[in-house]
């Protein structure tokens, strides 16, 4: 597989792409490249190396009927890498130290705005220009990877011809693990997401209770598939009946009629995936072993992080 963004083979009538009329620039790889450095530049650290970053939400899953731009408000989801100086060093004395925070989005433009820090934890959460920016230091990320938390495993199963993503040679290199991350976790976590999101629709009002039952369901549809043993479908193809129920429940006027409806389909999507448990097609993750070498995953992803931050280190020395 080669490391380039690979666009010669895209179906580009699957994107609403804005006319060239339009005074805002599409987001491409190279646009959410220069983002992404930026922000790690000015917010994380200026050492900081930006390995993905990707638009989420419902541009990502294709539930989106517009193409986002620099002008319009987007997600992002980022992952980067502490050099190896800041990582091995005494926190009080390493050079560059990041400054990681957490803001407060509820409270934005208040006198409450609260600014945590979140250094131990390696992940910063923050609003800037109106835009939702999640990053995670990459040994973060593939802990949370490794526990199911949905929202930063899609990452790994993003597929090569989204280009509203910038992938580096190394992020490159871990996607090709992505099946073996796959695990009972993750099938769990998913199944506990959803619910939560069920639940979360239950005490909204009028239309609030759409998002979070489409996102309830599209994580059935991901599960759906986990439980077959199967990679996640992140994106949904156009006249898809899974598409087309998604688009249903975001964009009906609502009624109680409807919301009875809807809740009720997805409880029985819920209660037929837990019919299917122990979920035989699935493997614990410490029974994960490589196809090639017979080594447990877990031990291979963590030779693959430390290989990953010492070459990061003697290329820094050798400056």
């Amino acid at each position: 597989m080669s490391y380039h963004q690979e666009e010669s083979f895209v179906d580009h009538s699957e994107y609403y792409i804005i006319p060239s009329s339009s005074s805002s620039t599409l987001l491409n790889h190279e646009h959410l490249k220069q983002l992404g450095e930026e922000f790690l530049k000015e917010s994380i650290s200026s050492s900081a190396r930006l390995l993905y970053i990707t638009v989420v939400g419902s541009t990502l899953y294709n539930l989106k009927e517009e193409s986002p731009s620099s002008g319009s408000d987007f997600d992002l989801l980022m992952i980067y890498m502490l050099n190896g100086e800041q990582f091995l060093s005494m926190p009080s004395f390493s050079i560059d130290e990041p400054e990681l925070t957490y803001v407060d989005v509820n409270a934005i433009g208040s006198s409450k705005t609260r600014v945590l820090n979140l250094s131990e934890k390696g992940l910063t959460s923050v609003t800037k220009d109106g835009h939702d920016i999640s990053c995670f230091e990459i040994g973060k990320f593939l802990e949370l990877c490794l526990h199911g938390n949905p929202f930063v495993f899609q990452a790994l199963f993003v597929p090569d011809y989204f280009v509203h993503q910038y992938q580096s040679r190394e992020w490159m290199e871990l996607k090709l693990l992505n099946k073996y991350f796959l695990n009972k976790k993750v099938v769990s976590s998913h199944c506990a997401f959803a619910k939560r999101q069920l639940q979360q629709g239950e005490g909204k009002i009028k239309r609030a209770y759409q998002k979070n039952y489409y996102h309830a369901l599209r994580l059935c549809y991901e599960t759906e598939r986990l439980i077959q043993g199967l990679t996640p479908l992140i994106r949904f193809e156009k006249n898809s009946p899974e598409r087309e129920k998604l688009m249903e429940i975001r964009n009906h006027l609502p009624s109680e009629e409807k919301r009875s409806e809807y809740h009720q389909f997805i409880m029985n999507k819920l209660s037929s995936i837990e019919k299917t448990k122990p979920w035989n097609k699935v493997l614990n993750l410490h029974e994960i072993r490589m196809v090639d070498s017979g080594k447990y995953f877990v031990y291979h992803l963590n030779q693959w992080l430390i290989r990953l931050r010492v070459n990061d280190l003697l290329s820094r020395v050798e400056k």
